[in-house]
């Protein structure tokens, strides 16, 4: 067969059901005018220190499975007492651990140290990258039509993600993988294309050059924060709700220090205001943005975990195909509906194209397989395949290997 299906994981679930919430939070803002790009960068850092409550119950459900398994252990060394004892009798005793000198401890203890302050400072890194993109939406602001903006950003961390991924995880991309990225670059080039040929509102050249400047700035900080996030992970093992509980305390620290020297100065930007948001905002849609970008933020970091940050590309698509369905049913931010924002030829682009990125997507995680051109040589499952049939060809040749020494042997006592 050409096509067929691979394995269907649980985990395939996050970058596609996640980005929804990241759509929810949008609307939620855009219904309750939710616009200060400082206030949404004090509730991106807001939402990643509740992250540390997660982190919590894991932890409090992993201590909970030891204490049982302790209990487990001690029932059955209670039963074997008595043989325990005879053996220790027999056997020197350990030394307890406060007998270990004192300069292998203080060296553990240094070597402790170290450890806590090179991720801390690793940390500390991430989060400033995600701060300085909080300043440059918050200080430089753009004036790109939705469409753009939509059409250019998975293009932008496409090219980003791999460069990145290449240079500080050593990325190796397959062969079912490099034919994923061709077409869906030739789509979202053509989507890009499109949006600057068929917009129809008159924007001088070197603005919108200006704009797609700050638009990759922001996007170049944030990929580089994902990938260094990754290689943290994968350095220090740290739970991923760890990482962004210790993300958020570093960064919310000067974002209120922020808001404070912003209130006190009395500045009349709304854009640059924190706390003085909270009287324009009822509380519980307050309460509904944070929930979302909780959720949201949780499904990024966790299809970096379990994949990679390249797999955001599939968590961006979807997100960016569940905002044109909703132009049908909402405006955008330029009061435009679907008909409005896009002009004929890129509805029929959207019909054409939209299906073959999800088809894309679904054979660059493995779900399709692809059975031509050497596509599927190094998916998982055609990996597993040839393992087992090497294992069967082993135990076959060991079995006639068996059989010729057994033959050559009853030979010889022939002989005899």
């Amino acid at each position: 067969m050409l096509i067929e299906f691979g394995e269907l994981k649980k985990r395939l679930l996050i970058p596609i059901l996640f980005p929804f919430f990241l759509k929810l939070r949008k609307l939620n803002r855009k219904v309750n005018s939710i616009k200060s790009s400082a206030f949404r960068g004090f509730n991106d850092f807001l939402s990643l220190t509740v992250c540390g409550i997660f982190y919590l119950i894991l932890k409090l459900n992993l201590k909970s499975e030891k204490d049982n398994l302790k209990k487990d252990n001690k029932n059955d060394s209670n039963n074997n007492s008595i043989n325990t004892e005879q053996k220790a009798q027999n056997q020197a005793p350990l030394l307890p651990t406060n007998n270990i000198p004192q300069e292998i401890e203080n060296l553990e203890q240094q070597k402790e140290k170290k450890q806590r302050r090179k991720q801390w400072l690793f940390v500390g890194g991430i989060a400033a990258l995600q701060l300085s993109a909080i300043i440059l939406k918050t200080f430089w602001k753009i004036n790109m039509e939705d469409t753009l903006k939509l059409n250019i950003s998975v293009l932008i961390e496409v090219i980003l993600l791999i460069i990145f991924s290449y240079n500080f995880l050593g990325l190796k991309i397959h062969s079912h993988q490099v034919f994923s990225f061709i077409i869906i670059f030739i789509c979202l080039t053509t989507f890009f294309l499109e949006s600057l040929l068929y917009e129809e509102k008159g924007i001088v050249i070197k603005y919108r050059i200006e704009d797609i400047a700050n638009y990759f700035l922001v996007q170049l900080v944030y990929c580089l924060s994902d990938v260094l996030g990754k290689k943290y992970l994968n350095t220090y093992l740290d739970s991923p709700y760890l990482l962004l509980f210790k993300m958020g305390i570093v960064g919310i620290v000067p974002i209120i220090i922020y808001g404070i020297i912003i209130e006190f100065l009395n500045v009349d930007n709304e854009d640059h205001k924190i706390f003085s948001c909270f009287k324009t905002i009822f509380f519980p849609f307050y309460l509904i943005d944070l929930i979302f970008t909780i959720l949201y933020e949780i499904g990024i970091w966790l299809t970096i975990y379990y994949f990679s940050p390249c797999h955001y590309i599939v968590f961006e698509m979807i997100s960016d195909f569940i905002e044109v369905l909703l132009t049908i049913f909402i405006k955008n931010d330029q009061n435009k509906g679907f008909d409005e924002s896009y002009n004929i030829v890129q509805k029929i682009t959207f019909y054409v194209l939209y299906p073959i990125l999800i088809f894309i997507v679904l054979v660059f995680n493995e779900v399709i397989i692809l059975n031509f051109w050497g596509l599927s040589y190094n998916t998982k499952a055609k990996i597993r395949e040839r393992e087992k049939s090497d294992i069967d060809t082993n135990i076959i040749n060991q079995d006639l290997m068996d059989s010729d020494n057994n033959y050559s042997e009853s030979d010889r006592q022939s002989n005899y």
